[in-house]
């Protein structure tokens, strides 16, 4: 087969045009996400069959993992067994997939980074190159998508050379705020972030940690275990994803600091707060079973373990009277060396290059126990002494570099000066438009070393708002390569219960791999296609388009979805234009139904991601017709008969918004910790009770 007809093969089967492909200079793989930097055709097709082998270098464990999961996906999706054996550099069967590694020192004009490989599909197999493991990782990544894309039993001849444009790619996820992954999900995130090529991920922990420090800390609420993080570590090892947890060291952590045993370390204190403090110490001692030396007084006095129940009471009596806590004190060398030892379980636990110890918002540093030192040289001092001397805990006692985020710098005055400059700075901005020009700031001032971060958008709300994540991130990644910084981290926070089920994030994080992997941001409707195409294959095609209707939903000055599917329950009528966007949010979701029955039809697996995209569309097609029933409602009642009609009308949403918790609780559980679901629930579930309030009212009536 000749090149024309090789091109015009995978030009049909990708969707690319010939003028696209001439006009980059290298021939697109739509499917492929990220995009391989460089795609040359060599003419022909390789036919592949099940006789095919893997063949990688002796005691390449790291190939073989990767390996692995191409054998899985060939059994999978084709049907074929193939065989995965060790081979020398002179056996060169046909038939065979073969990973090499190219020695040091050598090809450095193709290979001048760890991450980079190259793909080669000849007339006898197909050839992975790379100078590292990461590299070959990736070239099996890359080669996993573009089987999972081809649905004929071929490949065409093509060479791909690939390149990151910048060497952090990450994902910030938010574990302490409502939904923990089982740790099963925690590996199979992992996982998908291999495939696309991500290799930092950042886990938000504040309370959900089991510490010996102090097992009170957390309790009742879902936590990781030591071992429970020491495993997520190991599994991103092997996926080649740097895992750092971030605990926040100062500020945010008002759950922890709400606990009656860790309150003494808060910012803030309750007036007689040296009462509660001695209150706290001689109780310390009374439960350990020791006696305490009277001052002035020979003798020993005996406290019984009720002596400190009581003083401990009195304690916290004393802390709930005063204002919520925030933050730990920054001036406390007690709080110092508590916190000290939470960093030190968690460092001990996730064995890795960094720690990141947040730093942003502490809102009440300088209202509390630091109010004179804050006076005294300013609260950006007293906030930059503190940080600095948990970042060189970390960095003496755990041999680590530290993260912050940028808050301190851009916020706090003098505080850069008492800093090292040696930090890691995660410089995140939410707003769409943004242009991360702070990053500038942060220069001038002496750190190098910058992080930017986008926002995932999914915060408050039951799917993320994709039409405002998008263009964040794109210019987070654009403000990281053309500054020349370490690269971009896209947060996924739980605030509000964490309700966006954490299988829904996977496109944006997607694509921020695209954003951060290729040298341009690609267009957000084509990108939406090939993720549904490299995540369920050409079948799942449609299913881009779906995401399209369900993340870009617009409502004005609602914000977020969240609020609109929380909304007062009011029989009243609605303005002419809003039911005329709820008509066409109604339509857009029946349309998503449509790909995903055709979808099904294909034999499009329903999998966790499709699920958790159908139940977001399953909300919003809800949402916009309790609006449009409420309404007509509002317009039917002016009318004596309306009674019997009505309530029936509001039973039946009442049964739909049932039917939405039941599978929400199913989706939740599928694949996260219990503990958490009861605050989403709770808010599902007011919406049962008021619509069946009104029915009741109405059928009364009648």
């Amino acid at each position: 087969m000749g090149l024309r007809r090789a091109e015009l093969l995978l030009i049909l089967l990708l969707g690319a045009s010939r003028s696209e492909a001439a006009a980059s200079g290298s021939l697109p793989l739509p499917g492929l996400v990220p995009q391989p930097r460089t795609v040359r055709l060599l003419g022909g097709e390789t036919a592949l069959s099940p006789a095919w082998q893997i063949l990688i270098t002796p005691g390449a464990e790291a190939d073989s993992l990767a390996a692995t999961m191409l054998l899985h996906d060939v059994r999978t999706q084709r049907g074929w067994v193939w065989r995965l054996r060790n081979a020398d550099t002179a056996d060169h069967p046909s038939n065979a997939i073969r990973l090499v590694r190219i020695p040091p020192g050598a090809g450095r004009d193709t290979f001048d980074k760890d991450a980079d490989y190259s793909i080669d599909v000849l007339p006898g197999g197909i050839l992975l190159q790379s100078r590292t493991d990461v590299g070959g990782y990736y070239a099996l990544q890359t080669l996993r998508q573009l089987l999972r894309i081809t649905p004929k039993s071929s490949l065409p001849r093509l060479h791909v050379a690939d390149s990151p444009a910048l060497l952090w790619r990450g994902v910030s996820d938010d574990i302490s705020r409502g939904q923990l992954s089982t740790l099963d999900d925690f590996r199979a995130t992992i996982q998908a972030l291999g495939y696309y090529k991500i290799n930092l991920y950042c886990i938000y922990i504040e309370d959900a940690f089991r510490f010996r420090a102090d097992e009170s800390i957390g309790r009742g609420r879902a936590r990781l275990t030591p071992c429970e993080l020491s495993a997520i570590v190991a599994e991103g090892r092997r996926n080649h994803v740097t895992v750092v947890p971030i605990f926040q060291v100062m500020g945010h952590q008002e759950r922890l600091l709400a606990n009656p045993s860790t309150r003494r370390y808060a910012e803030a204190q309750p007036r007689w707060a040296w009462v509660a403090r001695s209150c706290d110490a001689i109780a310390d001692v009374a439960c350990s079973g020791s006696n305490v030396i009277v001052p002035g007084i020979p003798i020993l006095l005996p406290l019984s373990s009720l002596a400190g129940a009581v003083l401990r009471a009195m304690a916290n009596r004393l802390y709930a009277e005063s204002a919520e806590p925030w933050s730990f004190s920054p001036v406390d060398p007690s709080a110092l060396r508590f916190v000290q030892s939470l960093v030190h379980e968690i460092g001990q636990a996730s064995k890795g290059p960094w720690l990141h110890i947040g730093g942003d918002e502490a809102v009440d540093i300088g209202s509390g126990t630091s109010r004179a030192e804050a006076t005294r040289v300013g609260i950006g001092r007293v906030q930059g002494r503190y940080l600095q001397a948990q970042a060189q805990y970390v960095k003496a006692s755990l041999h680590r570099r530290a993260l912050c985020y940028s808050d301190l710098l851009l916020r706090g005055a003098g505080a850069a000066a008492e800093l090292d400059t040696s930090l890691i700075v995660v410089d995140w901005h939410y707003d769409p438009a943004d242009s991360f020009a702070s990053v500038d700031t942060i220069r001038a001032m002496g750190f190098d070393n910058i992080l930017t971060s986008c926002g995932l958008w999914n915060w408050r709300t039951f799917y993320p708002n994709y039409g405002r994540a998008f263009p964040n991130t794109a210019n987070a990644a654009y403000a990281a390569k053309h500054g020349g910084l370490l690269g971009t981290v896209v947060a996924s926070w739980g605030d509000g219960g964490a309700e966006s089920l954490r299988g829904n994030n996977l496109p944006g994080y997607a694509y921020l791999a695209a954003c951060t992997w290729q040298t341009d941001a690609p267009p957000e409707s084509s990108f939406c296609t090939a993720f549904a195409t490299s995540w369920w294959g050409p079948n799942g095609k449609p299913l881009g388009e779906t995401i399209r209707l369900v993340g870009w939903q617009r409502f004005g000055e609602l914000g977020w979805a969240g609020r609109l599917y929380y909304r007062p329950l009011d029989i009243r009528t609605r303005r002419p234009a809003w039911l005329a966007q709820m008509r066409r949010v109604e339509h857009d979701m029946s349309e998503c139904e449509d790909r995903f029955d055709q979808a099904k039809r294909s034999g499009v697996p329903d999998d966790y991601l499709l699920a958790c995209l159908r139940h977001a569309c399953r909300r919003y097609a809800f949402v916009a017709g309790r609006e449009i029933t409420l309404s007509r409602i509002a317009d039917e009642t002016r009318t004596p008969s309306a009674g019997s009609k009505t309530a029936a009308d509001l039973r039946g949403l009442t049964i739909e918004a049932r039917a939405l918790e039941a599978e929400y609780s199913v989706l939740w559980n599928l694949r996260n910790r219990p503990e958490g679901l009861d605050v989403p629930l709770a808010r599902m579930h007011s919406q049962v009770t008021v619509l069946d309030s009104l029915a009741l009212r109405f059928a009364d009536r009648h």
